[in-house]
């Protein structure tokens, strides 16, 4: 049995990305954005919390823009403990998060516009996928 993969977006943090993560929400593909409140407590911890509440169906897809790729490790162990399986991380245009004994724990894909970038030679390195925005444009979640 194929399952449909719950797809969680998280905006960047810094200031630019508000266009791209609309046209990715407003897209076919059924997304649910993750808006840590604001309050004490790491934003790591914040955002955890958040997808903890929204209770999101397994198995799961996160899409992270900017430095929100940052917090993918919290959240992956965060995952892993709620009993969620991450089927793929997204990473958009993302500062990469580094490698840990638990993250990555799923298929990561690097979307980048410069495929000479950091990201993009970094993410090849580490044997994940890397494609364009007109490549990442036709993106859809893989069933589990």
């Amino acid at each position: 049995m194929w399952l449909v993969s719950t797809v969680l977006v998280l905006p960047a943090q810094q200031p630019g990305y508000s266009s791209g993560v609309g046209a990715f929400l407003n897209g076919d593909v059924p997304s649910r954005l993750v808006r840590a409140e604001a309050g004490p407590g790491s934003l790591a911890a914040r955002t955890c919390s958040a997808i903890s509440g929204m209770a999101p169906s397994a198995p799961l897809t996160v899409v992270a823009f900017g430095d929100s790729a940052l917090l993918l490790p919290a959240v992956a162990l965060a995952q892993r403990t709620a009993h969620r399986l991450v089927v793929e991380y997204v990473l958009v245009d993302a500062e990469l998060p580094p490698v840990t004994e638990t993250w990555p724990d799923a298929r990561v894909t690097v979307v980048t516009a410069d495929d000479g970038s950091a990201a993009s030679v970094h993410g090849r390195l580490r044997g994940w996928s890397v494609v364009g925005h007109a490549e990442f444009a036709r993106w859809r979640p893989e069933p589990a």
